[in-house]
C-alpha cells in the first residue's frame, strides 16, 4: 500500500518515471547485432528520447560494470564471470559480433548526460548483503547529477539506498 510506495520512492516530484518509455538494457537487437547493455543501444534509445534500463555489477578491480549476466557466455561467448576479471579483461572481449565490450557506469554516464533517465538495476547473485557495490554507484551518481533511478530484486540493496542515498528513487524489481 501507501507505506511501501512511501518507502520505495521519495515523495518529491520526478515526472519522467511516468512519462517516459523505458528502453529496456538499451535500445537494442541483439540478432542485428546490436547488443543489449552496450553504449551502442543506449546511444540507439537517446536518439529516441527514450529512458533507460541497465544493469551494473562489480569487476574484481572493483569497476562498476555494466551487464546482465553474471558471466561473458550468452553475449562473447567465454564461459568467464564478470567478478572474476579485472576492468581491462572485460573489455577485451566484444559483445555479439561488434566491437563493442561491457562499459562502465561512468562510459555510460558520459554518454547519456542526462539527455534522458536512467533506470540502475544493482546486480547481486542472490540476496547478499548490500556493500562494496552500491556504494560505488551511490559515489558514481554523486558526481553524475542526472536522472535516475536505482532498481533491485535484492531488498538489501534498496535498503541500503534509503540509509545512505535516500535522494534517488528506488524501486523493488
Amino acid at each position: 500500500g501507501v507505506a511501501l510506495k512511501r518507502y520505495i520512492f521519495p515523495t518529491h516530484n520526478a515526472k519522467w518515471i511516468t512519462e517516459i518509455p523505458i528502453a529496456h538494457r538499451g535500445f537494442f537487437d541483439n540478432a542485428q547485432n546490436i547488443p543489449e547493455n552496450s553504449l551502442m543501444a543506449f546511444g540507439r534509445a537517446i536518439e529516441r528520447g527514450y529512458a533507460m534500463e541497465l544493469d551494473v555489477m562489480l569487476s574484481k578491480d572493483g569497476h562498476v560494470i555494466v551487464h546482465h549476466d553474471h558471466d561473458l557466455k550468452r553475449l562473447s561467448g567465454v564461459n568467464k564471470r564478470i567478478i572474476d576479471l579485472t576492468l581491462e579483461e572485460i573489455q577485451s572481449y566484444k559483445l555479439l559480433q561488434t566491437q563493442e565490450s561491457p562499459p562502465t557506469l561512468q562510459q555510460v554516464f558520459d554518454l547519456v548526460d542526462d539527455q534522458v533517465p536512467l533506470y540502475i538495476e544493482i546486480k547481486h547473485e542472490g540476496y547478499v548483503e548490500a556493500g562494496a557495490l552500491e556504494k560505488k554507484v551511490a559515489a558514481l551518481l554523486e558526481k553524475y547529477k542526472g536522472r535516475a533511478a536505482i532498481l533491485s530484486y535484492n531488498p538489501h540493496s534498496l535498503e541500503w539506498f534509503t540509509h545512505n542515498a535516500p535522494q534517488y528513487h528506488r524501486g523493488q524489481n
